[in-house]
C-alpha cells in the first residue's frame, strides 16, 4: 500500500475511533439511545447491544492503529 493511502487509512481510523468514543459516551450517559419498533410490540431499546458493538468496533480500530504504528 502506498504511504499516502496508508496515511489516509490511519487518519480515517483515528476519526472513526473518536466518533465512536463520543457515541459510546452519549449512550452510556443515557443521552443517546438506539431502538426499533418490532412487529406487534412497542419500541424496543437496543442500546445495550449497540454499546457492545461500538466497544468491539473501537477495539478493532485500536488493533489496526497499533499494527500500523508497529510497522
Amino acid at each position: 500500500m502506498a504511504n499516502g493511502a496508508l496515511i489516509n487509512l490511519v487518519d480515517w481510523c483515528k476519526r472513526e475511533r473518536a466518533s465512536l468514543r463520543q457515541r459510546l459516551e452519549l449512550m452510556k450517559a443515557g443521552k443517546f439511545r438506539i431502538g426499533e419498533k418490532e412487529v406487534g410490540r412497542e419500541w424496543v431499546d437496543k442500546t445495550p447491544q449497540s454499546i457492545d458493538q461500538v466497544e468491539r468496533s473501537i477495539a478493532e480500530l485500536e488493533k489496526i492503529l497499533a499494527d500500523c504504528e508497529n510497522r
